[in-house]
Parts: C-alpha cells; sequence; structure tokens
C-alpha cells in the first residue's frame, strides 16, 4: 500500500500462506534443501543473485567490464512477476527440477532423481493448512512458506526464462546483462524507454503459455536512480556506477530502544551492522557520509548513546569497502595453519586462560 493510504482503520491486502515448517513433509524438505537443492539452484540458476551482496558485485562487474560508451547512455531497469508462486504449475515445477538434474547432475542416478522428484511431489502436495477453525489446501500455484519453495521456484523460473526469453537473440538484443532474485529482476539497457516497453510486452506474450506474468517494470535513463532490493544504483554520464542504501518509503527507521531488556552486545551489533550494511552498499564516500548521518539520527531516536554511535560511524567512513562473503578465504588465509578450537564450560577457563597463548 502507499503510504497515504496507511490510516487507521484499513485493512491492507492479504493473501493465506502455508506455513510448512511444521508440515508432514518438514524432516524431508530440510533435508534434501540442505544436502541436494541448494547447490543444484547455485549451479543451474544462471541469472540467480542470492541477496544484495550478489547484486553488488553483479553491478560492479559491469562497471568494470562495459565500455564507458556503454555505460554512459545505458539504461537500468526492473520488473517483478506477478503472483509468482501462484502462478507455478506443479508439473512445471517438477518438470524443470529433472531438467536440472539431468543437465547439472549427470552422476545422479535415474533412481535416485525419481526418489528426489517424488518427496518434492509430497512436498507440494503437503500445502495443507488451519486458519479461523478452517482447513484450506492449495488449489493452483505452489507453497511459499516450506523449505524447498525458494529453490523450486527458482529453479522452475529460470527454466522457463531461458526457455522462453534468454534463447531469443531477437528479444534479447537490447539487453545488456539481466539479473533475478526469485521473483525480482533487474538489468542493464541499451535501447530507447519507449521500446522497453515493447520489450516487456513481448516478454509477457512468450511467458503467457507458462502462466507468469510481468506486472510492474521500472526504466530509468541515465543519472537516475532505480531501486532493486535495498539497492538505488545507476550509471552516471561519465559512465561511473552510482549506488545508494533504499529504504521503503513506509519503513519507519525505528531500532530497537536502547532501554530495553537485552545484552549490551545487541545495541553495538545493532549500530554495527546498521554502519556497515550502509558501508557495503554505498560506493561514493560523500553520499555514505549522509547516510550514516541520517542513521545516527534514527539511532539516536531510539536512544543510543552518541558516543557508540560515533564510534561505529568513523570505523565505517574509514574503512574499506568490501564485497566479500565472509566464507570467502583468499590462498593466504587458507595457507594458513588452522587453529584448535577449544569448547569449555562455564567456570572452567581460568586454566584455559593460563595454559592458552592467544
Amino acid at each position: 500500500m502507499e503510504k497515504d493510504l496507511l490510516k487507521p482503520g484499513v485493512e491492507p491486502p492479504v493473501r493465506l500462506i502455508t506455513a510448512l515448517q511444521d508440515g508432514v513433509s518438514k524432516r524431508s524438505d530440510v533435508f534434501i534443501a540442505e544436502n541436494y537443492l541448494r547447490d543444484l539452484e547455485k549451479d543451474y540458476c544462471g541469472d540467480l543473485l542470492q541477496d544484495n551482496t550478489d547484486a553488488l558485485v553483479w553491478l560492479d562487474s559491469m562497471e568494470k567490464n562495459l565500455e564507458v560508451s556503454v555505460k554512459s547512455k545505458v539504461n537500468c531497469f526492473t520488473y517483478d512477476f506477478k503472483a509468482l508462486y501462484d502462478s507455478l504449475s506443479p508439473n512445471l515445477v517438477l518438470e524443470s527440477l529433472k531438467e536440472a538434474t539431468e543437465e547439472c547432475r549427470p552422476e545422479w542416478s535415474t533412481d535416485f532423481v525419481e526418489w528426489l522428484l517424488k518427496l518434492v511431489d509430497l512436498s507440494l502436495k503437503s500445502s495443507v493448512g488451519i486458519f479461523e477453525g478452517n482447513w484450506y489446501k492449495q488449489r493452483k500455484g505452489v507453497p511459499t512458506g516450506g523449505s524447498l519453495c525458494v529453490q523450486l521456484a527458482n529453479i522452475t523460473v529460470f527454466s522457463i526464462m531461458r526457455r522462453a526469453v534468454y534463447g531469443d537473440e531477437d528479444i534479447m538484443k537490447n539487453v545488456i546483462s539481466a539479473k533475478r532474485y526469485i521473483d525480482d529482476g533487474a538489468g542493464l539497457y541499451n535501447g530507447s524507454i519507449d521500446s522497453f516497453k515493447d520489450w516487456i510486452a513481448s516478454l509477457n506474450e512468450q511467458l503467457s503459455p507458462f502462466g507468469l506474468n510481468i506486472d510492474e517494470s521500472t526504466i530509468c535513463p541515465t543519472n537516475d536512480y532505480i531501486s532493486f532490493l535495498d539497492i538505488q544504483f545507476c550509471f552516471d554520464d561519465s559512465g561511473n556506477l552510482q549506488t545508494d542504501l533504499y529504504t521503503k518509503p513506509t519503513d519507519s527507521r525505528a531500532y530497537l530502544n536502547f532501554n530495553s531488556a537485552h545484552p549490551s552486545h545487541t545495541f553495538s551489533g545493532i549500530v554495527h551492522s546498521g554502519c556497515f550494511r550502509s558501508r557495503k552498499i554505498i560506493n561514493n564516500h560523500d553520499r555514505l557520509e549522509r547516510r550514516l548521518k541520517e542513521l545516527g539520527a534514527f539511532f539516536k531516536n531510539a536512544g543510543y548513546p552518541e558516543s557508540l554511535t560515533k564510534k561505529a560511524i568513523q570505523k565505517a567512513l574509514t574503512s574499506e569497502r568490501c564485497l566479500k562473503r565472509k566464507s570467502e578465504k583468499t590462498q593466504a588465509e587458507e595457507s594458513v595453519t588452522p587453529s584448535i578450537r577449544v569448547v569449555s564450560t562455564y567456570g572452567s577457563d581460568i586454566d584455559l586462560d593460563h595454559n592458552i597463548k592467544y
């Protein structure tokens, strides 16, 4: 809803979401998601962005690899699929999953793939729930609240997009690059804004036989920011990438009050993560300084000590922007002798402190 429509007494739009974390297929869902589908999703989906870090890495690679003559005239776009989960056919999901296994996991036996498909089919059929005393069963689409939902949606949408869109050179002739986070897409377009509208129309024509529809899309010319996930980005007239933090108009920026009964590290962690989230997203120092000043004002409203916020803000301002994940180790880090981990119990650390050199 628009911010000016959020008034007392207004009923916002709602829809039922099946909470399958306690469903009959919970254990098998968690098992196959962690052991098989998450890695399969990454290997199969060529357009996939897992989070905003992936999006930032993608944008930085575009700035690095594209010619200045292209970047200085490029239009940035985003789009959104209408009711994605409700639009996906269970049969199409199973068909796409089988295609992904055949393409990316040829070592998996036929029996194993059939076993996997049967478990996924069981999960899809387990989409039942109770609400206000009434039982409901999903009549169309696939569940939205289970351990497999995101992986299955990503695999299916990529299969459809590759079949109907990405493989069509005529449709993709003006698209420099396109990426997707579940049902949200973003990319760089080399044509006019008017031709972009025709492009979206052609996409919907191609996607219609699969039950998908793009109901929202935006394109912004050079120098105009466009929002995607929690990022705003554009390319300027000089071909330089500009990124900024995006917050929804309805975001009150209300943080945990400092007077709440929580350990002190909770509050320092909130301030630190907020500041370094901005540091990661924003690639311009002056813009970062302004956003951190705004953030400091919100923390002040929540009762945070000025000394705590100033320290975190200064550290973020003087730190180098880093898009590398914590799990990504450099070659030098991997060559370091692994540390020895010691698990102790409360009250028994005195001897450890005397005998272990930190």
